[in-house]
């Protein structure tokens, strides 16, 4: 998005008296209060109009802020030496929104539209008037104050009919979407923490990081976990949220860094209950994991980084560590091993995969879409002298070499743990399985022969 340069000057004031600079950012190192938490909490949410509303939105922000129950004090730019204050400022565009604030496209808006019909998405392209709240206030009372921003924003856009952009989230949203989930999701002064960010997910090298956004709303640092894999990215995105919402509610790290996940503790109910949901079998619900000073990358928030690293988890890496996590945390489970010997059908039905191995690497190497797998069948030698057929979920591949992370839990491979990274040959694969986002897959058919052959 395009930023007025008077928004500009406030959030240059913002980070300069609030943030370390990227450089005083030490990588690896524990955190502590003095490097990544604000000392004010300062975020901008933004009214985007169809139709221009002359004056008659900045006035009702000014009535707004005014009333004791919000109490906001306005300013021409954040007062982030008023310890004790809350205040807001105000920019209006109308004309010209396009070039000044560039409204998110329509088809970023499939994926960071709340709630919007087609019609104001259409609209919203075309928008004719903009108003810009900058909120600012002490980091102690970031909870209460929140709550005034959220519901003074939702009156706001109720009674002038805006549509709501987040800045921090980088989402945009209608007001009831607004009201259903920044404001009904609060149980007292305490928010759910999964509903005021959000988290990117994306390939890196082969890899995948997770990163928060949001988080500066609560004078915290934003969540980062590197090197994983989409197949670990729906119980490590919860622990994301887990962590995050244990931040909010004043579990502080210990000074190396440590810091003791357990669902449980986590005090807001409803936030509990999605978790502890996700929990199978006989697995903790608890589980230790550290958080580093972590260094910001392009397009990340302007916000210190803090990364969550699972080195206390068995494994010899970072992947196997954190499957150790996932497995001690929630209970996921690795693929079982089936052995039986290949038969013709079992021969045939390996041909015809390995037929599509071509195509597959093709579009591995052009890159899958966010949140799609692959993964590979291949032979791995016992120390018998006998081979596991294990799955490998692709993270590289290059001429004949593919590397990528273990699925199954070895029976007889003694040396190898599910997660950890492996390495594997074209020539010798066996099948494959490509997984969507959505949940359909395609491939796997040797699988059905082996099962059948197993229960025959």
């Amino acid at each position: 998005m395009h930023i007025p340069a008077r928004v500009l000057a406030f959030l240059a004031i913002i980070l300069l008296q609030c943030l370390p600079t990227l450089a005083q950012a030490e990588p690896g190192k524990p955190p502590t209060a003095a490097t990544w938490q604000r000392p004010v909490a300062v975020y901008t949410f933004t009214l985007y109009y169809d139709t221009p509303r002359g004056d008659a939105p900045e006035k009702l922000a000014r009535k707004l802020a005014a009333d004791p129950q919000f109490g906001f004090q306005i300013v021409n730019k954040p007062d982030l030496l008023a310890k004790d204050k809350r205040t807001l400022a105000l920019t209006s565009i109308v004309g010209n929104v396009d070039s000044a604030y560039k409204p998110p496209s329509l088809e970023s808006l499939k994926y960071f539209g709340r709630g919007l019909s087609v019609a104001q998405a259409q609209a919203l392209q075309t928008s004719a008037q903009v108003l810009t709240l900058v909120f600012a206030y002490p980091a102690r009372d970031a909870l209460p104050n929140l709550l005034r921003a959220n519901n003074l924003v939702l009156r706001m856009a109720t009674e002038t009919r805006g549509l709501i952009w987040d800045d921090e989230t980088r989402e945009i949203f209608t007001p009831e979407y607004w009201q259903q989930n920044r404001v009904a999701t609060w149980e007292g002064q305490l928010p759910n923490a999964a509903h005021h960010i959000t988290i990117h997910a994306y390939n890196e090298k082969g890899r995948v990081r997770a990163i928060t956004l949001g988080m500066s709303k609560f004078a915290l640092p934003d969540l980062v976990i590197n090197d994983a894999v989409w197949s670990l990215s729906g119980p490590l995105g919860n622990t994301l949220n887990a962590v995050a919402q244990r931040l909010v509610e004043g579990q502080r790290p210990e000074r190396s860094g440590q810091y003791e996940l357990n669902l449980a503790n986590i005090k807001h109910s409803a936030m509990r209950k999605h978790v502890e949901d996700t929990v199978v079998g006989k697995a903790s619900g608890r589980g230790n994991v550290q958080l580093v000073e972590s260094a910001q990358q392009s397009g990340d928030a302007d916000n210190a980084l803090l990364e969550l690293r699972f080195n206390t988890s068995a494994g010899t890496d970072t992947t196997s560590r954190q499957t150790a996590f996932v497995t001690t945390v929630y209970g996921a489970q690795a693929d079982d091993v089936i052995r039986v010997k290949h038969d013709a059908a079992l021969r045939e039905a390996s041909e015809r995969a390995r037929a599509k191995l071509p195509a597959l690497k093709a579009a591995f190497t052009a890159g899958l879409p966010p949140g799609e797998t692959l993964s590979l069948k291949a032979p791995f030698a016992t120390p018998t002298g006998g081979t596991e057929w294990m799955w490998v979920e692709v993270t590289q591949w290059q001429g004949n070499q593919i590397s990528g992370m273990l699925r199954n839990q070895p029976r007889d491979v003694p040396t190898l743990k599910a997660g950890q990274i492996v390495n594997i040959k074209e020539d010798e694969v066996f099948d494959y399985i490509r997984r969507n986002p959505n949940g359909k897959s395609e491939g796997n058919e040797t699988s059905e022969i082996l099962r059948k052959m197993q229960k025959g």
